[in-house]
């Protein structure tokens, strides 16, 4: 164990003479930290969530990253407000939970949504089976102190009750209806535009892709007979209310407020470091994660494909005859089968097949090494057909070595340096195939940089114009292929003594 681990320090210390090695060395340790960080950070269960809608109902839509907000790009920021504390007051026999949150929206922008998040309810409630009708508003004090009304009406406990069981929360957002309704009383007296001219000409359309939501965030100006919008900036005050009649809290037992934890968000136009696609998916959580996946199906594929090849040279050279023909047919025949049709024919099927992403990964990665050895093979058996007629492999045969001894003591070894490089070289071609059968349609389920691409692919008439949803994974992909090719020049220029001088 320690010579090989001294071996591995060895080749380390030789690789780090080259500026091509010490750059793919240290890249490679970027690589793997963040792999290990990317299991650590991300939800077990991602490959679940990236897949459904629900999970990322309020995250915003194709929103750029945060952090250009620094380099002048005015996009409304997005705020997750837990709001645990409430004020509570009584009247008509009916009690009232009020909970307010703060939003300062400064930039030039809109945000996309604002939703309530009920995650948890009081104990007392859930266990009770009573089927209660809640009294449920939403509202929206502006910089200006009008106020829009975002959703008013009812809802029954044991909605609630069930939704958040089933869903472990429930989710409330804007009601168009209503908040179309207040903007229109909003406008109207701000302007002094007819309420009845106001739904002719702009509430079909403010409907079309939440553009209501606009109007709430916006100072209203008339220009001739048109309504001319902008950002109204400054300090929101968001309300959100609950009524029960009292009486029903009196037979709960309840003293304080039906619901323990709630969040109030409000949804912006930028999102954390990498922004987010079409669907609000995190794409730096994809991203990251398709760290450790591509690591994973480039280095796997490339060794088991390699040594397999490996192997199978050496055998095929040494031994000859029978065996020899039979593998070199064999590899023939791979050689003129078209690679890509047959992983796209196998990867459509495995959609069918099996459900767990995993397993289609697997799968795809199999066929893959199936069909990518034979290169090597034929590469190994010329080399092998060369040593075992030096002198040293006649002095172990004369010493009555065997034929297993000889292939695995003596010929391999001396094929080894030729099969890291080509191990090195191969782990970019494993991870390029995944992504273009992805940007094919052959999903797996996993977020990798490949899928990304591929739902921008998909998608490219409004990823044209999200360079974040692009770039990420296109770069990442770049960085992780030059990394290997950088170790395996470096590799290749160490076992060939006639690049040594160049």
């Amino acid at each position: 164990m320690k010579e090989y681990i001294k071996s591995i320090a060895t080749w380390i210390n030789t690789v780090w003479q080259y500026n091509l090695g010490r750059i793919g060395l240290i890249l490679l340790l970027a690589i793997v930290a963040l792999s290990f960080i990317a299991l650590a950070v991300v939800p077990s269960d991602i490959s679940i969530k990236w897949n459904n809608p629900r999970e990322w109902a309020y995250t915003p839509k194709l929103a750029p990253p945060d952090w250009v907000a620094f380099i002048g790009i005015q996009r409304a920021p997005h705020a997750v407000i837990n709001v645990p504390r409430y004020s509570t007051y009584e009247e008509a026999g009916i009690t009232y939970y009020v909970y307010r949150a703060i939003y300062n929206l400064d930039a030039n922008d809109y945000p996309q949504n604002i939703a309530v998040v009920i995650e948890k309810l009081n104990p007392l409630v859930t266990k009770s089976a009573m089927d209660i009708s809640l009294k449920i508003s939403l509202t929206l004090e502006r910089p200006d102190n009008n106020i829009v009304t975002l959703y008013s009406g009812a809802k029954q406990l044991s909605e609630l009750v069930s939704v958040i069981q089933q869903e472990s929360e429930y989710v409330l957002f804007t009601d168009p209806s209503t908040t179309i309704s207040s903007i229109r009383d909003l406008v109207s007296s701000i302007t002094g535009m007819s309420k009845i001219e106001f739904s002719q000409k702009y509430e079909p359309q403010l409907t079309a892709g939440a553009l209501y939501i606009k109007y709430c965030f916006s100072k209203f100006s008339l220009s001739g007979n048109e309504l001319r919008i902008s950002p109204l900036e400054g300090t929101y005050r968001i309300q959100f209310s609950i009524a029960i009649p009292t009486k029903y809290l009196v037979e709960l037992g309840l003293r304080g407020s039906p619901i323990e934890s709630l969040s109030i968000i409000v949804v912006g136009d930028r999102y954390g470091y990498l922004g987010t696609d079409y669907l609000g998916r995190d794409i730096a959580l994809g991203v990251l994660y398709g760290f450790p996946v591509g690591l994973l199906i480039g280095v796997f594929a490339a060794t088991v494909s390699v040594f397999m090849g490996g192997v199978l040279g050496v055998v095929s050279g040494y031994y000859g005859g029978l065996v020899d023909e039979v593998i070199q047919r064999f590899v023939d025949v791979l050689g003129n089968v078209p690679l890509l049709p047959i992983m796209i024919l196998i990867g459509a099927i495995v959609q069918q097949v099996f459900e767990s992403p995993w397993l289609r990964l697997l799968m795809i990665v199999v066929v893959y090494i199936a069909f990518s050895w034979g290169g090597t093979a034929i590469i190994t058996r010329t080399m092998t057909l060369t040593i075992k007629a030096e002198p040293f492999v006649e002095a172990a045969r004369a010493l009555g070595a065997g034929s297993a001894r000889i292939v695995f003591r003596h010929i391999l070894p001396n094929v080894m340096p030729y099969l890291f490089a080509s191990l090195v070289f191969a782990v970019p071609g494993a991870i390029l195939l995944e992504a273009g059968l992805s940007v094919l349609g052959i999903y797996h389920g996993l977020p990798t940089w490949g899928s990304i691409l591929a739902s921008a692919e998909e998608y490219r008439g409004v990823a044209m114009y999200a360079w974040w949803w692009v770039l990420p994974p296109g770069m990442s992909m770049a960085l992780t292929s030059f990394t290997f090719i950088a170790l395996g020049i470096s590799i290749e220029t160490i076992v060939d003594p006639r690049l040594r001088g160049r």
